[in-house]
Formats: structure tokens, C-alpha cells, sequence
């Protein structure tokens, strides 16, 4: 398995998706994220977040101003 390059990942992701991987709020989001491995879950509910989506998470809360 290869490791994704976390900052791609991020730059890939819309201003929702974004939000509601540093809020952990906007269900609208979460079927999307949950296809791109972020998190695991339904809309309208959380599951868990992935190994990946924290790493991700991480480097929005760092990095990603807007």
C-alpha cells in the first residue's frame, strides 16, 4: 500500500469538505469523505474518522486558513 501525500488529499477537497473535516459538523459532507476514505460513517451521522482523515484533519487544522 502506498502512502498518500496528505497535502494533495487536502487541496483535492471542496471548501464543504474541508469544513466538515475540521468541524467534524456538516453531514452533507460526509458521504463524499466516506467515499475518499476520510471517514467512515452516513450522512447524518458519524462513525469514526479514518487514520487517513485524522492525518488529513491535522494538516487542514495547520495549514488551511480559508
Amino acid at each position: 500500500m502506498t502512502t498518500p501525500d496528505i497535502a494533495a488529499v487536502a487541496r483535492g477537497l471542496t471548501k464543504a469538505q474541508r469544513h466538515t473535516l475540521r468541524t467534524l459538523n456538516g453531514p452533507k459532507a460526509v458521504f463524499e469523505l466516506s467515499e475518499m476514505g476520510l471517514l467512515v460513517g452516513n450522512p447524518g451521522e458519524w462513525a469514526a474518522i479514518t487514520s487517513l482523515g485524522l492525518a488529513v484533519r491535522a494538516y487542514l487544522l495547520e495549514n488551511d486558513h480559508a
